[in-house]
């Protein structure tokens, strides 16, 4: 159990081996427990009041209000597994005896857009989409849990699409929610903008043959990974 002088050394100390690098280590290390002490339901009611008080010693032109929300979206992001923290790519170099990390600019340009658009690639400007109330999903429960497919329901409601039904997958052992396309490539870029949207992996898109006889866009089969709160 750290206070806060020693956690204070401990994320600022660099006379190891690994110096700036094992800094770094230390304070991703020290930003995890943090996180996970902060999502203890307990610090999770006091969070609201515990950030307006913070504001009273903080200088900024942030309204508090915006601090809550910011802080509710870290709660969804880091229970979700979303929320990824990286090191820039770099290395050590002597500039007039002083010690510095060079980023390289390279590899920097490709973390950002794994972390930041989900993706170990950069993707191009995505054509006209259709918009949201013209695509027609259905959500099926494959988790089993109680709920999970009313919980989709309103994730996508919420972002403007029409839900043509909700029920029970034919199992439920998916360890993932997959998305499944069934018109084809017509829908290809839709598909994986709701992906994006849901923080779904685009490799569990599947891909069917156009499908002539229905209006039906997308199955949404929501796996075990789909989380109560969302």
């Amino acid at each position: 159990m750290l206070d806060g002088n020693k956690a204070l050394q401990y994320v600022r100390f660099r006379s190891d081996a690994a110096v700036d690098l094992g800094r770094i280590e230390r304070q991703h290390k020290f930003l995890q427990a943090v996180g996970s002490k902060l999502l203890k339901v307990n610090i999770i009611f006091k969070a609201p009041t515990v950030i307006f008080k913070m504001a009273k010693f903080v200088r900024t032109n942030v309204p508090a209000a915006l601090f809550v929300d910011v802080a509710n979206r870290v709660k969804e992001a880091y229970q979700l597994g979303h929320l990824d923290i990286a090191t820039i790519p770099s290395a050590p170099v002597d500039i007039n005896g002083v010690a510095y990390l060079q980023p390289d600019w390279q590899r920097t340009q490709t973390l950002v857009q794994r972390v930041i658009r989900g993706y170990e690639f950069y993707t191009p400007s995505l054509p006209s989409i259709k918009k949201p109330p013209e695509l027609f999903i259905e959500v099926l429960n494959g988790s089993g849990a109680t709920g999970m497919g009313r919980n989709m329901e309103r994730k996508l409601k919420t972002l403007g699409y029409q839900v043509w039904n909700t029920k029970d997958a034919g199992r439920f052992d998916y360890g993932e929610t997959i998305i499944i396309n069934w018109q084809g490539e017509a829908l290809e870029d839709e598909a994986h903008i709701l992906a994006r949207k849901l923080y779904i992996n685009p490799a569990n898109i599947l891909t069917r043959r156009p499908q002539q006889n229905t209006r039906l866009s997308f199955s949404i089969i929501v796996g075990h990974d789909w989380p109560i709160e969302r």
